[in-house]
């Protein structure tokens, strides 16, 4: 437990000023750029974020975003939308055509404003294909850029903690 509060600092590079800054600072800044997320009911209530840890679940053919601690019979996820910061459009995911081999993905980077990387059960990884999409923001579309390879255990990707 901390015995302060977490102090958000921000460095303006071009003047070498160090100002504090607000939580909700912070999520207005985050939320006025490209490669973010928004998870919620509208981009105007949601939890703005980076993206990187947010765990899609399957269902189906589609991948649904998951917002930590909300349900009451689940004190980990439940189901809710995503948004994207740049455009405020829903994010749509749909696995590739015949993807048969996860029942979860974790975003871990972003490749460019338009596609985020996701890998298979990166949270589990006793359970993980270590199976790499990348989808499109602007249509859903997710592709398997990196599959699995027979005695895949765990990959290590930016953003998400080691495991162990």
């Amino acid at each position: 437990m901390h015995r302060h509060p977490d102090v958000l600092m921000r460095l303006d590079v071009s003047t070498g000023t160090l100002e504090r800054v607000t939580s909700g600072e912070l999520a207005a800044d985050r939320a006025s750029a490209p490669r973010g997320l928004i998870l919620g009911d509208s981009p105007e209530t949601g939890v703005v974020s980076d993206g990187y840890g947010t765990v899609f679940t399957v269902r189906g053919a589609r991948l649904v975003p998951m917002l930590e601690g909300r349900a009451n019979g689940d004190p980990t996820t439940s189901p809710t939308a995503a948004f994207d910061t740049a455009s405020r459009e829903r994010v749509r995911f749909r696995l590739p055509a015949g993807y048969d081999g996860a029942d979860e993905f974790t975003a871990f980077e972003w490749i460019d404003d338009d596609r985020l990387a996701l890998m298979n059960a990166a949270n589990s990884w006793d359970q993980t294909t270590a199976d790499i999409l990348v989808c499109r923001i602007s249509d859903g579309q997710c592709a398997v850029v990196v599959p699995a390879t027979p005695g895949d255990k765990v990959r290590m990707v930016p953003h998400l903690p080691l495991p162990g």
